[in-house]
């Protein structure tokens, strides 16, 4: 769910992927379809385990994503930014007189 609120947060095309894919694999469920009991998975071949660990494999990808989608959104503006930036970039403050005393 989280990968999906960042989706609609960020309008990331890549985390919406990224969540497709997680429904597939919950969905899939491939750690079942290989035999399990008595720890025979230590006996399955190189593909089946690949295969079987779809779950890190999943979170691996969806964590590589979210450094992508976070790297690509505008950074936020310092004090010292405001002069230089674009105003579409860098919100406005408010005059020192106008703000808050905490």
């Amino acid at each position: 769910m989280s990968v999906g609120a960042a989706t609609w947060r960020w309008r990331s095309i890549t985390l919406g992927v990224a969540g497709v894919a997680g429904l597939l694999v919950f969905f899939l469920a491939m750690q079942w379809w290989f035999p399990e009991q008595n720890h025979v998975e230590q006996n399955w071949p190189a593909w089946a385990k690949v295969v079987g660990s779809s779950y890190t494999w999943w979170a691996l990808g969806c964590g590589l994503a979210l450094w992508w989608a976070s790297g690509r959104r505008p950074r936020p503006c310092a004090v010292g930014d405001l002069a230089t930036s674009a105003p579409r970039t860098c919100p406005r403050i408010a005059p020192s007189s106008m703000r808050p005393v905490i």
